[in-house]
């Protein structure tokens, strides 16, 4: 067992490069003198009356961090020792929220790192004027509208543009490996149910949870995992609603005097040669409406898919904080 009794600030420093720092003296007698200094330092900071601070402790009068804990002996009585314990400012980097003894109180730290991939150009401002682009009428310059060609056709290959997707990296330690695993569990094929840190609901999708290695520091043995998390405009699925097909009501063979609807092949006319007009199949997929039936000519309409699970994200942002 063992007695602590704070003696005051042994000495303090200020500067104007922000080097500051406090050295505050503690005297604790133990009942038996000390052997070993570790465990002679473990009774010190649990002692009764003003133990001495853990080696993360905040000063209490300004944004300085215990840097060291030292003993010096008393000559005389082996039973007390003073020990002096050392405040200065963090180095740089370091957070103050992270200056926590056991590693698995931290809160988590985010940062943003980018994964680059591509995405197809859907409609676009034609800069000159094209007589026939839009089903034989005339398309304006500077009017937005799909990807064409004079006799608006649309190119074999879809036009794509290079696009930065925002990933949300979050570093947290776990206790075991089972905790990293079922993170991945938990919010694998996910998307944020609702607001959260900013975002609206389904702009946010779990990528990963992956473990860096057994690290340990002093007693405490964890893993840091690091965290995924792309940002999105929307995690919905857009697609444009075109096709080589529609549906069209015809007479029914079967039943004169009714129609019904039939899936049949997009047909274009075009004017041979001698002038006179002909059928044939379209060399492009067209717009659709949404019934299915044939579109105009302008930009195509959506048709919206959702293939992630909506989940809370709450915890999974605001981990340990």
């Amino acid at each position: 067992m063992a007695t602590s009794v704070f003696k005051g600030i042994a000495s303090a420093t200020a500067s104007r490069s922000g080097d500051d720092s406090v050295t505050e003296r503690y005297q604790v007698t133990y009942t038996t003198p000390p052997t070993n200094f570790y465990a002679a330092l473990i009774l010190a900071q649990s002692a009764s009356g003003t133990p001495v601070p853990s080696r993360f402790a905040q000063y209490t009068n300004g944004p300085l961090f215990v840097e060291s804990i030292s003993p010096l002996f008393n000559d005389i009585n082996r039973s007390v020792i003073d020990w002096d314990v050392t405040y200065g400012r963090l180095p740089q980097g370091e957070d103050a929220a992270q200056q926590v003894e056991n590693p698995l109180d931290r809160p988590i730290v985010w940062d943003v790192k980018f994964i680059d991939g591509e995405e197809r150009i859907a409609t676009a401002k034609n800069v000159d004027a094209l007589p026939r682009a839009a089903g034989g009428e005339q398309r304006d310059a500077l009017t937005s509208g799909p990807i064409v060609n004079s006799a608006g056709e649309q190119p074999d290959e879809a036009l794509v543009r290079p696009v930065r997707t925002p990933l949300l990296v979050g570093m947290v330690n776990k206790a075991s490996p089972g905790q990293i695993v079922q993170l991945n569990e938990d919010y694998e094929s996910t998307t944020n149910s609702s607001a959260v840190g900013g975002w609206s609901a389904r702009r946010l999708e779990f990528q990963s949870a992956e473990s860096l290695g057994r690290t340990t520091e002093g007693d405490y043995i964890f893993y840091p995992c690091e965290i995924s998390i792309a940002v999105r405009k929307t995690t919905d699925l857009v697609l444009d609603n075109v096709g080589w097909h529609h549906w069209e009501e015809v007479d029914d063979p079967d039943n004169p005097g009714t129609q019904v609807w039939k899936l049949v092949r997009n047909q274009i006319e075009i004017v041979t040669a001698s002038g006179s007009t002909q059928t044939a199949d379209a060399a492009a997929p067209v717009n659709l409406n949404t019934d299915g039936t044939l579109g105009d000519d302008a930009a195509p309409t959506s048709v919206t898919y959702r293939h992630l699970e909506p989940v809370s994200y709450s915890n999974l942002l605001n981990y340990g904080t």
